[in-house]
């Protein structure tokens, strides 16, 4: 699923219009990036501080953990763990369970108001976006279509949810009403891209092109224009997710052989590596 080449030699740049190395990191130390640690097959969840201090893992959440996403009120992780979708409270208690369904749940993406959770699941036999009502936990397929409808992610205005398909044989953004309906490429002709993200204010998208297997990091305005590639590598530099204020990206990457946090300026600046250990580090997510 990952359109993924692992590369003997790895090496990964900001983009030409990038600051220096000595140029001080544009960090807030006082975020918080969720995130998940340990050997790769059963990682477990974990919070940092955005500078990569004050690593904690949360130690009821099931294991392995994937795809940590925070509440809009900051006050919930939701997440995949095993085959199924949970929410847990920051501070590791309120363990919820969302669903219990035959096929696997993943990617879970916060509605802006907080009620609903959008998510990629194979349940009905091929993996399509659906949403869930946390209230009632009732779901809802939105998408039906042959391959993979995954990785779906809300518009900062809830009206709509763009996600990565490869309906057309290649992974492609597309995007679609809150409701499913009006499935349409984000833009066209369609973006080659995965792992779509919205900044806070709605007017760009931050996503990885997969092509040539390897993954590089671009931004560009909702309508196509100003395209920038912000990170570029040989390997992989996954899963660009916006920071509060819009200024910067968190990311993950095996740029030194292991898997570790990264953040860069949403210009491509102030390129940093926030963990650094022997340990798949992945899937890093900003608190709001």
């Amino acid at each position: 699923m990952r359109w993924l080449l692992l590369m003997s030699a790895i090496a990964l740049t900001t983009s030409a219009c990038s600051g220096s190395d000595s140029d001080p990191p544009a960090i807030d130390s006082d975020g918080v990036i969720a995130f998940v640690s340990g050997p790769e097959s059963s990682p477990a969840l974990h919070v940092m501080k955005a500078d990569g201090t004050a690593d904690r893992a949360i130690a009821d959440a099931p294991t392995p953990a994937a795809h940590p996403a925070w509440s809009p009120d900051g006050t919930q992780i939701a997440f995949a763990g095993g085959d199924d979708l949970w929410t847990i409270e920051a501070d590791g208690s309120g363990l919820r369970q969302l669903t219990e369904e035959a096929g696997r749940n993943i990617y879970p993406s916060w509605s802006p108001d907080g009620k609903h959770l959008a998510f990629a699941s194979d349940r009905s036999g091929n993996w399509n976006v659906h949403v869930l009502t946390l209230r009632d936990l009732a779901t809802n397929q939105l998408t039906d279509a042959p391959g993979f409808d995954e990785k779906p992610a809300w518009s900062p205005d809830g009206h709509q949810i763009a996600f990565s398909t490869d309906r057309e044989g290649r992974p492609e953004l597309w995007v679609m009403d809150a409701d499913g309906a009006g499935e349409h490429p984000l833009i066209s002709p369609a973006v080659v891209g995965t792992n779509p993200c919205w900044s806070p204010d709605g007017e760009r998208v931050a996503f990885n092109d997969p092509r040539d297997s390897r993954y590089t990091i671009e931004v560009m305005n909702v309508d196509g224009s100003a395209r920038r590639t912000i990170v570029s590598k040989v390997g992989s530099a996954e899963r660009p997710i916006w920071s509060p204020d819009g200024r910067s990206l968190t990311f993950y990457s095996d740029v030194d052989g292991d898997w570790d946090v990264h953040t860069v300026d949403s210009d491509g600046k102030h390129l940093r590596k926030v963990t650094d250990n022997t340990a798949y580090d992945g899937q890093p997510t900003w608190r709001p």
